[in-house]
């Protein structure tokens, strides 16, 4: 049985890593930010089509997603 190359297996590690990191759906930029859920919506339904609202319009959906590189929004 051979030997490995140790930076071989660091490259493949590292790579690993950064699949595991959360990355944008559209873009697949890792510079994301996680924000507080509640947007506005009308008839009481957030505009992402769920969620509890507190009766002025505001909605709690939950955590979201933020992409900082194209802007896209997305739930956990």
């Amino acid at each position: 049985m051979g030997t490995f190359d140790q930076k071989i297996v660091d490259e493949i590690n590292e790579q690993i890593e950064e699949s595991k990191k959360l990355h944008c759906p559209r873009c697949f930029s890792t510079n994301v930010e996680t924000d507080g859920g509640y947007e506005y919506g009308s008839n009481g339904v957030g505009a992402s089509g769920y969620g509890w609202d507190s009766g002025d319009g505001l909605v709690a959906t939950g955590y979201r997603n933020v992409c900082k590189n194209c802007g896209y929004k997305w739930q956990r």
